[in-house]
């Protein structure tokens, strides 16, 4: 999992994954690592699935992610609102 999280900020390619309620999300990745209380986490903007759902920025623990997987589809450039260095994460094993 490490290995494609990395990746897919790397080239900057969206990943699918599941929650532990069985809901698909898709997400556009920008920066894994480890939280203040010690949980490994992807920083991402979580993509809308509707008008009503726009999406938004999300910090999601790795554990509570099933099935990832790199999705073909990519993203250009960083969304409005990301800062690199995110002090929600002490420690950073991947940014863009």
């Amino acid at each position: 999992m490490i290995r494609a999280l990395c990746d897919a900020i790397a080239i900057r390619h969206l990943l699918a994954y599941s929650t532990k309620a069985g809901c698909e999300q898709i997400v556009e990745p920008y920066a894994y690592g480890v939280t203040q209380a010690g949980d490994h986490a992807l920083l991402c903007w979580r993509c809308g699935a509707s008008a009503s759902d726009p999406g938004g920025w999300e910090l999601v623990r790795t554990d509570e992610m099933r099935g990832l997987r790199i999705v073909d589809d990519h993203f250009d450039s960083p969304r409005l609102g990301y800062a690199r260095n995110d002090k929600r994460l002490s420690s950073i094993h991947s940014q863009l």
